[in-house]
């Protein structure tokens, strides 16, 4: 599938197969057809308990919360719930590696070098208030990283300025002020 849809890509990975997407498919027709089954809310973008496995679900996120307190033990207790949940994604199945010996310093890339690779979620301004907003906007704007957000609704005296969300939503960042 890879070579087909993405050609010149590299994965370096086993994955689903056209037939694999079209299995699944055709179990989701099969449940559609069903008249008398009731909707299925699913839990794609949402945990619902006894729906399919999230990683951020009410477990991981309270533990977090209690842990960002600065209480030792609160953050033993996330670090468990997050070292113990099962593989969901790629990021599950790399362990960190104690290095035997430092990096040569000269290997190290100095930071206006990655910052512009840094990137934040995406949020809009309904969802956080509009210091918050603003805060987010001025931070990837100073570094030169890229936010995922600045959808629109901000407010128009911010445009142009570092407080733009817009700004660092472009690739590639504009440089850094």
């Amino acid at each position: 599938m890879v070579r087909r849809c993405f050609p010149g890509a590299v994965s370096r990975i086993g994955g689903a197969g056209f037939a694999d997407l079209e299995a699944d498919q055709d179990a989701l027709a099969q449940v559609a057809a069903d008249a008398d089954r009731p909707l299925d809310p699913g839990g794609l973008l949402r945990w619902i308990h006894g729906a399919e496995y999230h990683d951020w679900n009410p477990d991981a996120v309270n533990t977090l919360q209690a842990a960002v307190r600065g209480d030792a033990e609160a953050y033993r207790r996330f670090r468990d719930v997050i070292d113990e949940r099962p593989v969901a994604m790629l990021r599950d199945l790399l362990r960190p590696v104690e290095a035997t010996e430092p990096l040569a310093r000269e290997r190290v890339q100095q930071a206006h070098a990655i910052t512009p690779r840094f990137e934040c979620a995406g949020m809009s301004l309904g969802a956080l208030s509009p210091e918050a907003h603003e805060a987010i906007a001025v931070a990837m704007n100073r570094i030169g990283g890229r936010s995922n957000s600045g959808e629109g609704g901000e407010d128009p005296a911010r445009t142009g300025t570092e407080h733009d969300l817009a700004r660092s939503s472009r690739w590639p960042p504009a440089a850094s002020a």
